[in-house]
């Protein structure tokens, strides 16, 4: 894991994966794929980077001519990023998923913990359960294959159910209301 450290404490800096994962003929990733992986590193607590690749040396990333409409990631890519930098304070939080109970081992997430929790996947669950910090708490859906969102409660307290739906990448949001 991108966060182990000898001792098995968390490191208190990002990892960054350069050439993540290519969309393309290239590396045979479609979008999915690359939004999948790009939400497997966030939550890892790292950061990714990606491009379009035909083949070894041909694509976009190497010799520009970008063209976005080839490269159908990006737009979930740039979802991804959006809901990243507006609402969630990643710098504050470090991989962990011990809020979380009933979760399969394709689960992953990260915690500042009492204030904000994250956590996502890429597999389908039901009656996963969120032990809450005292006080209420928004919890929002980001299908990042969709790009939608949903606010599922702005009231959550103590213990949270709900079901994660099918799709390659889902992120979940815990953010505690103002006191």
């Amino acid at each position: 894991m991108t966060y182990d450290n000898p001792g098995g404490q968390p490191r208190q800096r990002p990892t960054i994966n350069d050439e993540l994962s290519y969309q393309g003929d290239g590396d045979q990733h479609s979008a999915a794929d690359t939004l999948a992986a790009h939400l497997g590193a966030f939550l890892g607590g790292g950061y990714g980077s990606t491009g379009y690749k035909t083949r070894d040396k041909k694509g976009h990333y190497f010799w520009g001519g970008f063209d976005p409409k080839e490269y159908t990631a990006a737009v979930g890519l740039k979802f991804l990023r959006d809901v990243i930098d507006q609402n969630i304070t990643f710098w504050k939080m470090v991989p962990d998923t011990a809020l979380f109970t009933n979760l399969d081992t394709a689960f992953r997430g990260l915690a500042w913990p009492g204030r904000e929790y994250v956590l996502g996947t890429d597999k389908a669950a039901a009656g996963v359960i969120a032990n809450l910090p005292a006080g209420k708490w928004t919890v929002t859906q980001y299908d990042l294959i969709r790009q939608t969102s949903e606010v599922l409660t702005r009231q959550a307290t103590r213990m949270f159910t709900f079901d994660v739906p099918d799709s390659r990448a889902t992120l979940f949001h815990f953010q505690k209301n103002s006191d």
